[in-house]
């Protein structure tokens, strides 16, 4: 297999994983101590988390926490 071929799916890999997961991401972002690296990480995740709220894509995230992460944290 190409490295170049490898690359591309883990490009692809990660960039699913930020979609379905952005939303998270950002609430996460949000609630971390008050500086220049929060600062820096909210503007970053701001428009992914946008984006995956308006498409849907964070819904499979919110449907499994409300599932099975219900069942798993008792």
């Amino acid at each position: 297999m190409p490295l170049g071929r490898a690359w591309r799916g883990l490009l692809a890999f990660y960039l699913v994983a930020l979609a379905l997961n952005a939303v998270s991401l950002h609430r996460n972002n949000e609630q971390m101590p008050f500086g220049p690296l929060r600062s820096f990480w909210v503007a970053v995740s701001a428009p992914a988390a946008r984006v995956a709220a308006a498409t849907g894509l964070d819904r499979p995230r919110a449907f499994l926490a409300r599932t099975i992460g219900a069942a798993l944290n008792r």
